[in-house]
């Protein structure tokens, strides 16, 4: 339990930052993403797949912080309408909530969250 909270605080802050970083502003839904984000890369990547090659373990992580994106952004930004971000002016989006060149990006951003988990988990022990 102690482990999941790790990668859950670790993925929400690094997440947050790096929207800081390039936005200048985040919300609170992003840090939830983003903790999620990475328990789940770790659960998928680095034990169901453990054996796979980076290349498709950046994909389903790609997949995985996607599918997250799409999820908070129909509840955060089309049912309550807080409208934290939008993607509508950027090619290939569905809805305005994610589009194909942040897939790419989470795809390259993947590969040092592979790498936190493994370090964490190595620390932190099963």
């Amino acid at each position: 339990m102690k482990k999941l909270l790790i990668f859950f605080l670790t993925g929400g802050t690094v997440y947050a930052f790096l929207e800081v970083l390039f936005r200048g502003w985040t919300h609170i839904s992003m840090f939830l993403a983003g903790g999620t984000s990475l328990v789940l890369i770790d659960r998928v990547c680095n034990r169901r797949f453990a054996r796979r090659p980076l290349a498709f373990k950046c994909i389903v992580s790609s997949g995985i912080i996607t599918l997250l994106e799409l999820i908070t952004g129909l509840i955060v930004n089309v049912k309550m309408k807080l409208d934290v971000w939008d993607y509508s002016s950027m090619p290939f989006n569905f809805r305005g909530q994610i589009c194909l060149l942040f897939t790419v990006l989470w795809c390259f951003l993947s590969i040092p969250a592979i790498y936190l988990c493994k370090v964490i988990g190595k620390k932190m022990k099963d």
